[in-house]
């Protein structure tokens, strides 16, 4: 079961429901005429667990695929809107950002080459079609991540990141330690985060801790999921153990 869940964490998920009780699709989808499910994450209230804001919305097709994936900035306007087409073994995503006030920042397209279901390569390019970034994509014996490639054209810059996957003794991934070699003036994602260390709690849940560069606990996540394996909530605790933001997650099914 936990491998499952880890693999809900790094890669897009979606689990395509069939049931009686579904009710009819209410929603007159321009991108999907075959939606099936929707997904919402929304941070909640600490003491109340009230609804406070969405911080995105997703489409999924009868195959499982996302088809639309909007996030939503600090003052609920959309930060960005994503559209998925699907072909054989790829993906193509139109991704366009807004400033708040709803003026267009970026207008991109993202192409996916998948192998096994596995995102093996990644192309982005901007809105004359010129190729602005690429990414290769590695995978270890376990089926997972083990090294990064990125090429950026616009900037001139790369960098290569390797995942030392740790495991324990029934092959549960159990830690994860990056390492970088960049060359430009590159940013890349955990730059400052050595290891996320993996804990598995008996009641449905997964802590990540983000140990940085001096050894010491950045931040920990904690992902609970409902006996179906999908995430229901994720909360966000300092190195104290406080909790500072909880999230929660909410999906309805249609026919």
């Amino acid at each position: 079961m936990y491998s499952k869940i880890l693999n809900s964490i790094f890669l897009i998920v979606a689990f395509a429901m069939v049931s009686c009780n579904m009710p009819d699709n209410p929603i007159n989808s321009a991108y999907s005429p075959n939606l099936v499910q929707v997904e919402e994450k929304w941070e909640s209230d600490l003491v109340s667990l009230t609804k406070q804001r969405k911080v995105y919305y997703k489409e999924f097709d009868r195959d499982g695929n996302v088809v639309l994936y909007v996030k939503f900035g600090e003052n609920s306007d959309t930060s960005s809107k994503s559209i998925f087409t699907y072909e054989d073994n790829t993906s193509t995503e139109h991704f366009i950002s807004f400033t708040e006030d709803g003026t267009v920042l970026e207008d991109s397209q993202i192409k996916c080459i998948y192998d096994n279901s596995k995102l093996v390569e990644k192309k982005k390019y901007d809105n004359n079609g010129e190729l602005e970034k690429s990414w290769t994509f590695d995978y270890n014996n376990h089926g997972h991540l083990e090294r990064t490639t990125q090429k950026d054209m616009s900037q001139g810059s790369s960098y290569i990141k390797t995942n030392n996957n740790e495991y324990n003794n029934v092959g549960e991934l159990t830690g994860i330690s990056y390492q970088i070699d960049a060359s430009g003036d590159v940013n890349p994602n955990h730059a400052d985060i050595e290891k996320d260390s993996i804990v598995y709690l008996s009641n449905n849940s997964i802590e990540f801790y983000k140990i940085d560069k001096n050894g010491e606990i950045n931040k920990v996540y904690s992902y609970i999921y409902d006996q179906t394996g999908k995430i229901s909530a994720e909360l966000v605790s300092d190195s104290k153990g406080a909790i500072q933001n909880r999230y929660d997650y909410y999906y309805s099914y249609f026919k």
